[in-house]
């Protein structure tokens, strides 16, 4: 049921009927979730995510949120880096460059433990962008009360 309403949202998206393709994916989410198919959750909320960011903040996040929660069900450890990186993404985007780099700087952990050097390179390129944007003194100034824990 879940993937005949993941192909309904498709297909609307593809028809420009937004609206519809939401109800789809959340219709999709429900029926994921009481078949405890988190890739199928992982998936849909991601895709919720993107189609509301310029909408709903609060419903974005909450998108990603779930996203990540069900990225780590999966124990697929791309699912849950790639679901961090949204964050991260969605923070910076919003200009929240602390917790932005925070997140980030959980992506960058998580490639290293796990010898993925593009993912932390990319990643470094973004904690990079975020130092030009701020300058180094606030740039400093914010990783350094990522490490203090403030």
């Amino acid at each position: 049921l879940a993937s005949a309403y993941s192909n309904m949202a498709e297909i609307s998206f593809d028809t420009n009927n937004i609206s519809a393709c939401k109800m789809y994916l959340e219709l999709s989410i429900t029926a994921d979730e009481k078949r405890n198919n988190y890739e199928g959750v992982y998936y849909s909320c991601l895709r919720l995510a993107k189609i509301s960011e310029d909408e709903n903040t609060d419903k974005t996040f909450e998108y990603l949120m779930t996203a990540l929660s069900a990225s780590k069900k999966t124990n697929n450890i791309n699912y849950e880096i790639l679901a961090y990186s949204e964050i991260a993404d969605f923070y910076n985007k919003s200009t929240n460059y602390k917790r932005a780099l925070k997140t980030y700087l959980i992506v960058r952990s998580i490639a290293s433990n796990n010898m993925l050097e593009d993912i932390k390179n990319q990643t470094d390129k973004k904690i990079n962008k975020i130092r030009a944007k701020l300058g180094e003194t606030e740039f400093l100034r914010l990783m350094n009360e990522i490490k203090n824990k403030k």
